[in-house]
């Protein structure tokens, strides 16, 4: 990347933030300008984008910037980026497409999303966002007919102990992966994924059409259920390194302003499949970070969920200030999932699953004091006097001297 000078005020990250809504908003152009007037360091820029899989996005923000203001080298290592993109998506749209006509062809009722779909819904463009695979949601009665077509275009099924989707693989090395889903989502807890109770058949029932580069038809959801499954889709296991990028914020704020969904009857909707909050926290981030436009009754009701103020905030802070962050522990994420529900009573299974977590014994209580293997289960026991033992510690470590 170019050498620069780079000044200790200008947040890169906040700069990226910035250039992902240029194109539609006249005053970030003005605040990007100033950021790179004061020296700002492009290097960490680079990184994030690359980190958060925002190329294509922080691409066409730059070129939205006065000819003059990117150095030349920066926005050419960005083309190079942008076109091996454009190239990997065709590949994989074209798969798509066969697999969109065998299954018209063969009844199926279903839609694609994810991927592909998202970046023609929320960029207007194949090449507006990167992907890796095609997600293919069916109706549950269609899933064996589904399993029939993709062997017979090559795909093999790698088996996943999931109970509402499976993935399917084509080409020995790996060419492509479609994920078979007939729901979006666990409908009761499991693990630390967050159940999701949306009715999948009434969404395929509203699908729109939505035509590839080539021509070819692809069932999509209405503008309305895409961006509840796309909150699903960001927060379907978890704040982990995999999903916590700005990616999946992009993708909701490009949502929102490029295919403006029916308010009311998507907060119905939210509100029927006990999936409201989930679709609250994604839309608060993406008003905080992109300032993505939204109604004021909407603004409000995620104002006053305090809970969607504070996972907001965990969000931001712990995820896309900067490089993802590592994984959180399985207790942690299990005490996310359940403040996601809804309901209280969907709360709960999480809650006692979290709390079996936290004390469950670790490789640290056994190097804490050896037990006899028949005496193994007595590390329930030592686990919590180890931790008060180091939070003592901790404190004591901390204490002024």
């Amino acid at each position: 990347m170019p050498d620069s000078q780079p000044a200790d005020d200008v947040d890169p990250v906040r700069f990226v933030w910035t250039c992902l809504r240029v194109h539609r908003d006249v005053q970030a152009v003005r605040e990007a300008v100033d950021a790179i007037e004061r020296g700002l360091d492009w290097l960490p820029v680079a990184n994030y984008a690359l980190a958060h899989k925002v190329i294509p996005q922080l691409y066409r923000g730059l070129r939205c910037l006065p000819v003059d203001a990117v150095p030349n080298a920066l926005l050419t290592q960005f083309a190079v980026l942008q076109a091996d993109i454009e190239a990997f998506n065709s590949r994989k749209t074209g798969a798509l497409g066969t697999v969109a006509t065998e299954f018209a062809d063969a009844g199926i009722t279903g839609v694609a999303y994810k991927g592909p779909v998202v970046a023609l819904t929320a960029y207007g463009s194949l090449a507006g966002r990167q992907f890796a695979d095609l997600d293919w949601l069916v109706a549950e009665h269609d899933v064996a007919a589904a399993r029939e077509v993709l062997r017979g275009l090559g795909y093999y099924h790698l088996r996943k102990s999931l109970t509402w989707e499976e993935t399917w693989r084509l080409g020995e090395p790996v060419e492509l992966e479609l994920d078979l889903h007939w729901r979006l989502g666990p409908q009761r807890p499991f693990q630390y994924w967050i159940s999701f109770a949306f009715d999948a058949a009434a969404a395929i029932s509203r699908a729109q059409t939505i035509l590839l580069d080539d021509g070819t038809p692809v069932p999509a959801f209405s503008a309305e259920d895409a961006l509840i499954a796309q909150s699903q889709t960001t927060l379907k296991n978890g704040f982990n390194t995999a999903l916590a990028q700005m990616r999946w914020v992009c993708d909701i704020d490009g949502l929102v302003c490029n295919q403006p969904p029916d308010w009311r009857v998507m907060l119905n909707r939210a509100r029927e499949g006990h999936c409201l909050r989930p679709l609250l926290l994604c839309l608060a981030v993406s008003a905080r970070t992109l300032r993505t436009p939204l109604p004021d009754d909407v603004a409000r009701l995620t104002a006053r969920d305090t809970v969607v103020g504070k996972l907001a905030e965990t969000v931001i802070n712990n995820f896309l200030r900067g490089a993802p962050a590592a994984e959180y522990a399985t207790s942690s994420k299990l005490r996310i999932a359940a403040s996601l529900q809804d309901r209280l009573g969907d709360r709960l299974p999480y809650w006692s699953a979290a709390a079996a977590a936290m004390f469950a014994p670790t490789e640290r209580d056994r190097q804490f004091i050896a037990l006899p293997d028949g005496l193994q289960r007595l590390y329930y026991v030592v686990r919590p006097v180890r931790l008060m033992r180091d939070w003592f510690k901790d404190k004591s470590n901390q204490a002024p001297r």
